[in-house]
């Protein structure tokens, strides 16, 4: 009977042993998924990829220079971590381009694409409608990305017409207004803060006549 007794004792011993191992794993899980803010930049020691955490706590990869330039101007926010603090976050996907900076298209398409936000495509249906939107260069923002991409990551929209796609930035010709585009209006950075927040993104900004 002592025996008995002893065995319980010994088993519940061992169930609360490995239910306080379990919660101080998780426990430490929690914690280096919680370890950078929303916003931060993420580059593992062992690999160039570059990530975004969000605010729903997961990761989301530049698939490429081309795609982490349209959003930021250089390296230096980057923070380097390992591996396995990265692996605390879940996979969130990859990042498009940014809206309105660049003009897409892949190896197997003879055919152009605006992006918006949420990463929706716009095809550019004539050379007359891209020198209308764009200007006569407009071929200077077209850059090839991976034909995977455009399954994985971007979704097809309307095409473009006679407006530019939302999310674009331009700069009124000789003068120092800049707006944003949405949904076929120009929306003016009225505040010192909204243009201080957006001011990487005017380096790209198409001056037009508008």
């Amino acid at each position: 009977m002592k025996l008995k007794k002893q065995n319980i004792l010994y088993l519940s011993l061992g169930i609360i042993i490995l239910i306080t191992l379990s919660i101080l794993f998780n426990l430490k899980s929690i914690q280096a998924g919680q370890q950078y803010q929303p916003g931060t930049l993420l580059k593992s020691n062992t690999s160039s990829a570059i990530y975004y955490i969000d605010q729903d706590n997961k990761k989301y990869i530049f698939t490429d220079e081309r795609t982490y330039y349209s959003w930021y101007d250089d390296f230096n926010n980057v923070v380097e971590t390992t591996v396995n603090e990265l692996d605390q976050y879940e996979d969130g996907g990859a990042i498009t381009i940014r809206p309105g900076t660049k003009l897409i298209t892949h190896v197997n398409t003879n055919k152009v694409y605006a992006v918006e936000p949420n990463g929706r495509l716009r095809y550019l249906p004539s050379e007359d409608i891209a020198k209308t939107l764009y200007g006569d260069d407009w071929s200077s923002l077209v850059v090839d990305i991976p034909a995977t991409l455009f399954t994985t990551t971007y979704t097809k929209g309307d095409n473009l017409d006679n407006t530019l796609p939302n999310g674009t930035i331009v700069k009124q010709k000789d003068t120092n207004g800049y707006y944003y585009i949405q949904d076929g209006q120009k929306r003016v950075f009225t505040t010192g803060e909204a243009f201080e927040n957006n001011k990487f993104r005017f380096k790209d900004a198409l001056e037009l006549d508008i």
